[in-house]
């Protein structure tokens, strides 16, 4: 259950996150820094490598969020069923 989530951060999102960050760093954009929305917007624009980016971004995001969820609910039958076990 957790190996299959540590896996995907591992092999998967943290190479994305590094090509994700070079991409914006290239733009002149910090991950913790501030932007102003309507440069933001005109630099998406005007970059297509960097809309993909963010698009990919979006759906790794949903990805990994869905496999936390599902993470988070096997953890929770596991803990009730233990529950139900030591109630015996």
């Amino acid at each position: 259950m957790l190996s299959g989530l540590s896996a995907t951060q591992e092999n998967a999102l943290r190479p994305m996150i590094i090509g994700v960050r070079e991409i914006g760093e290239a733009q002149g954009l910090s991950a913790f820094g501030q932007v102003d929305e309507t440069t933001l917007i005109r630099q998406v624009a005007s970059s297509p490598q960097l809309a993909a980016t963010i698009e990919s971004q979006v759906g790794w995001f949903v990805i990994h969020i869905a496999q936390i969820d599902s993470t988070d609910q096997r953890a929770e039958a596991l803990l009730n069923r233990l529950d139900e076990i030591s109630a015996r």
